[in-house]
């Protein structure tokens, strides 16, 4: 195999994981016709911060059936991935994959978004709560019917818990908006 049939085969490859819209606006014939260059000029197309196109046609529904995807994922302090998540670790790796880019740890992420009151929680908003009585502790994400999705350490794992009753009721601080839709 010459180098230009790997050069096709590798080019072939990237195509088909790459949007369709991406590549229909990389010059095939890129100054230098190389990998790197038609690599780079796909690559500064992305426009990661405007995520519309990787989102378009998602709802919130989508979003929490994605996030349901991670129930019984075990609870890791300082966890970001699917190996496992703590609470702002998981609301951070579920919105960024709905293309909603948030910042780390709970007490920041209170500041992104919108305020939202408790009575018009929608899907997709987070939910905060002061777990420790010193301030924000714990995040979720609401999905509806009074619920939310988090990464408790108290369960050990990423589970489904009550706004309206219990100990996540009495230590309920604040929601944000978050989504675009």
């Amino acid at each position: 195999m010459n180098v230009n049939s790997i050069f096709q085969q590798k080019l072939q490859e990237i195509q088909s994981r790459v949007p369709i819209h991406i590549m229909k606006n990389t010059p095939s014939n890129a100054a230098g016709n190389d990998f790197g260059t038609i690599f780079h000029a796909a690559v500064n197309q992305l426009d990661l911060s405007k995520s519309e196109a990787l989102t378009q046609g998602k709802t919130p529904a989508d979003l929490v059936s994605f996030a349901k995807g991670y129930i019984n994922v075990p609870y890791v302090w300082g966890g970001t991935t699917p190996k496992g998540f703590d609470c702002s670790g998981f609301t951070k790796y579920v919105m960024n994959e709905y293309g909603i880019d948030i910042r780390r740890v709970s007490q920041d992420q209170a500041k992104d978004g919108t305020y939202v009151p408790k009575e018009d929680l929608s899907v997709g908003d987070l939910v905060f709560f002061d777990t420790k009585g010193k301030g924000i502790s714990h995040v979720g994400i609401y999905i509806g019917s009074g619920e939310f999705i988090h990464a408790s350490s108290a369960s050990k794992k990423v589970t489904i818990s009550s706004l309206e009753e219990g100990f996540y009721a009495d230590t309920y601080v604040t929601a944000r908006k978050v989504l675009l839709k």
